[in-house]
């Protein structure tokens, strides 16, 4: 309600709609809510520039759409690519916060990520992908 009348200047119907608009036609849009059954594809700012990068995006592009700048879509990445070479090489994800500084939530959703896309006919791509990470 803050968000839609004070910042937005707008009612929350109208603020609701907008969003499931947006949704819809595949736009992201980053606070929009999603039910725990949903959870698969629900995503933040990292998870999405990763997912972006998987499907064979440049940087710049997913800049671009996520409106974010470069460096913060590199960080995105790199921290990605360290979740993944960590749970290639079998830690766990209780370690590997303390290895990434990644928050815990954020490790699991890359996790979930990660799931989705090891398969065999993206496996290069994984593969060159966790290679990036320092």
């Amino acid at each position: 309600d803050l968000v839609s009348f004070d910042i937005l200047g707008c009612g929350l119907r109208t603020l609701q709609r907008d969003v499931a608009h947006f949704a819809a036609a595949g736009v992201f849009v980053p606070f929009q809510r999603v039910s725990l059954n949903d959870r698969k594809q629900r995503y933040t700012y990292p998870v999405a520039a990763a997912k972006l990068y998987l499907e064979g995006r440049s940087q710049q592009e997913i800049a671009a759409t996520l409106y974010q700048s470069a460096e913060f879509v590199d960080s995105f990445i790199r921290d990605f690519a360290k979740v993944v070479r960590l749970a290639s090489s079998g830690i766990g994800p209780g370690h590997m916060g303390t290895v990434t500084q990644v928050p815990e939530v954020l490790i699991e959703e890359y996790l979930l990520l990660f799931k989705e896309y090891n398969t065999p006919q993206l496996f290069m791509r994984l593969d060159l992908f966790t290679r990036t990470a320092r």
